[in-house]
């Protein structure tokens, strides 16, 4: 009886720890920005498996479940198909981990790449847990595993240079992942990856149950309940196998330079707001015109004073206008015009010290000055500002991730915790 091998893995969010938006190139806005991959509760399961074309069964079995996508459109050999299992809220064509399967087929092809060889059909299962429009780069963590398991497991064998080339084609966030999850190699690192071998009966059986069930929580549970299938980051001599977990980021996503420190670990708060990254960032260019017409573009801030003033400014004035459009029952989850809330003397700092480590520069900057998209995001998202003030009054001081709509806080730090001894 023949063995099967699941890839299990955990896709962890990333927060970053500052934003900066720089003035806009062609239809891209170029970036500064500290990427922290944030290993804690909150992430994305994702088990990829490989089974022998000859054992209809299995095809017949996943193809029985109308929620179940069947790619095979553009794969090398019409004999495979790939099944991708998940609750994904968006169309097949735009899910990212289906454009990372098909950006790798499309260079093989192209590359003339013989992987006629592998008569294996792939099924890649997803619980998606890190929420949609959150800022969290959920969907490019899937894709950036995506793309290192799928290198592996489909024979192509591609170094890392070309990996990261179809990650900056997939989107700004990808790379990073890669960069990361890869640690800097051409393979994904053993810390973020178990494999776990089961025969055949009990691979039919977990098959059959997750189709019939559709329970994909109950499917990744059988593997937390073994002992002997502990992922291997839960353990700390994995954990210090780790080179690095943040780096800085800047042109549009595409250049990273790893950063070495220690591990600091974040609560995450979500909530039910989905951000939207092109509105917000449009919402961005608005304030940016508005603010060069009243007093012009200015590319740093002169005085600490100044900008502490002018944080201040702005929040008292979000505040007050969102106190008015919650008397009148306003839902806070609808995108509400800019000048519902400020229109004029946004201004942003643009040079943030990218030798300091994340907790420095978190303890060193306000919400405002770190991410030049949080005041945007506020003024099409009222409830944010409401969420933010709540969160600080528990937590002392809290942060924003990308367009959002997450937010983040300090919840322990090695060299705190080192110091504390």
């Amino acid at each position: 009886m023949q063995d099967y091998t699941i890839s299990l893995l955990r896709a962890y969010p990333k927060l970053n720890i500052f934003l900066k938006i720089h003035q806009k190139s062609g239809n891209l806005h170029p970036l500064t920005s500290r990427f922290f991959l944030a290993l804690g509760d909150l992430y994305d399961e994702m088990a990829f498996v490989c089974f022998d074309d000859t054992q209809s069964y299995i095809h017949n079995i996943l193809s029985s479940n109308s929620n179940i996508d069947e790619i095979n459109k553009i794969s090398q050999n019409k004999h495979k198909k790939f099944y991708l299992v998940g609750q994904f809220n968006c169309a097949l064509e735009s899910n990212l981990i289906y454009k990372a399967y098909v950006a790798l087929q499309s260079y093989a092809k192209k590359e003339g790449k013989n992987t006629q060889s592998k008569q294996q059909s792939l099924v890649i299962i997803v619980n998606k847990k890190i929420p949609v429009g959150s800022g969290l780069g959920g969907g490019s963590a899937n894709a950036a595993i995506t793309l290192l398991v799928l290198n592996q497991i489909c024979g192509f064998f591609y170094n890392s240079s070309i990996l990261l080339q179809l990650a900056k084609e997939l989107g700004s966030d990808v790379p990073f992942f890669l960069i990361v999850y890869s640690q800097g190699y051409d393979n994904i690192s053993p810390f973020f990856q178990q494999q776990i071998s089961i025969n055949e009966y009990e691979y039919r059986k977990k098959i059959q149950n997750l189709v019939e069930e559709y329970n994909i929580n109950s499917f990744f549970r059988q593997f937390h309940s073994a002992d002997c299938l502990q992922l291997k980051n839960e353990t700390k001599d994995n954990k210090n196998k780790l080179a690095f977990l943040s780096a800085n980021v800047s042109g549009t996503g595409e250049i990273i330079e790893p950063f070495y420190e220690d591990i600091v670990h974040f609560r995450i708060h979500c909530n039910n707001i989905a951000c939207d990254t092109r509105e917000v960032y449009r919402e961005f260019d608005k304030l940016q015109t508005n603010t060069q017409k009243s007093i012009g573009y200015r590319t740093c801030i002169d005085s600490r004073e100044e900008e502490k003033m002018q944080s201040s400014r702005n929040e008292q004035y979000i505040t007050k206008e969102i106190n008015r459009l919650e008397s009148k029952n306003v839902d806070s989850h609808t995108p509400i015009s800019s000048q519902n809330i400020m229109t004029s003397n946004y201004d942003t700092i643009k040079e943030i010290c990218l030798s300091l480590d994340s907790q420095d520069i978190l303890e060193k900057y306000s919400i405002e000055e770190l991410n030049d998209l949080y005041l945007p995001a506020c003024n099409l998202y009222h409830g944010l500002q409401h969420i933010q003030t709540t969160l600080a009054k528990q937590y002392n001081k809290v942060f924003f991730s990308g367009s959002g709509s997450s937010f983040f806080s300090i919840l322990s730090c090695a060299r705190t915790n080192n110091e504390s001894k």
